[in-house]
């Protein structure tokens, strides 16, 4: 008699055939596993140096941007000295421009200048005023801007030790106007103060200065910030972080090392500011080093 048919379908796999499988997948999937976590890692590695060189970068960028703008003279740093300093600090500069110089012995001044040995009033420029929209009124701004002239950061020339005087710096109380004076002295703008100041000393290269607030960078690698501070009064004595300001935004995180060096040249050869910042992030370092040319010709 015939045995009875079987379909095959019903047949199974035995327990030797599964183990023998699963082996095989975990050998192959182990090989696999060696081939492309590798490259995995080395992804995650790039992304991370990538992320800290771009933040680097982009605080360098901005702090450099604050250094080419500063009133000549005005870095200083902590600690005093500027050399492996964590922070520093300088007095931005909104605008600039030429004035003219002189006096006139008749009284009023038809042709607008400014005279250093007396109080004075009224003036105009040599040439226009490019970065701010005119007319322009300092009494709407806050903090108060001022006017400087010859700051050469020594005594007696020093535009953080003139707060509040006369001298290099209008005072705080002092606000002024500045005007398009084109339609009788053509491309000229006119300054007008709220009172007569009396500037110290003519500038050399007749340049005036128009400051709108002090800006200070402070590295805290405790906390792993880097901070840019704005718009707080302009102080004798430094502090970092500065006391009342108003506006301060991190600009990096992961800082672990900061480095800040400061030269601040001779009268033939302009100062020169070198920056070192280390970003770590997960076992990933990076350090960018930028310098900066800065004028300091007052």
């Amino acid at each position: 008699m015939a045995a009875p048919y079987r379909s095959s379908a019903g047949n199974g796999f035995t327990l030797i055939e599964l183990i023998m499988v699963i082996v095989i997948t975990g050998i192959i999937a182990g090989m696999i596993s060696i081939f492309i976590s590798k490259p995995m890692e080395g992804y995650v590695d790039v992304s991370n140096r990538a992320e800290l060189v771009d933040a680097a970068d982009s605080a360098l960028q901005m702090m450099a941007r604050d250094i080419r703008a500063a009133l000549p003279n005005s870095t200083r740093c902590n600690p005093a000295g500027c050399v492996n300093a964590t922070a520093f600090e300088l007095l931005h500069t909104a605008d600039g421009v030429r004035y003219r110089k002189g006096g006139y012995a008749g009284g009023a001044d038809p042709y607008r200048q400014l005279d250093a040995t007396q109080p004075d009033a009224d003036f105009n420029s040599i040439g226009t005023f490019q970065n701010i929209a005119l007319p322009y009124d300092s009494s709407t701004h806050a903090p108060p801007p001022r006017l400087v002239i010859y700051n050469l950061g020594a005594p007696g020339y020093d535009a953080y030790q003139a707060v509040g005087t006369t001298g290099i710096m209008t005072p705080s109380g002092t606000t002024f106007t500045i005007t398009d004076d084109s339609a009788t002295h053509p491309g000229e703008d006119h300054i007008h103060l709220s009172q007569a100041q009396q500037f110290g000393t003519d500038s050399p290269r007749q340049r005036l200065f128009l400051v709108d607030t002090p800006i200070s960078y402070v590295c805290d690698t405790a906390t792993g910030l880097l901070t840019r501070y704005s718009h707080y009064p302009i102080a004798g004595a430094a502090s970092f972080p500065p006391a009342g300001a108003s506006t301060s935004a991190p600009l990096t995180q992961y800082l672990t090392a900061c480095q800040i060096q400061y030269d601040p040249g001779t009268a033939a050869r302009g100062g020169l500011v070198t920056m070192s910042l280390t970003l770590t992030k997960n076992g990933e370092s990076v350090t960018l080093l930028q310098q900066v040319h800065v004028d300091n010709a007052p």
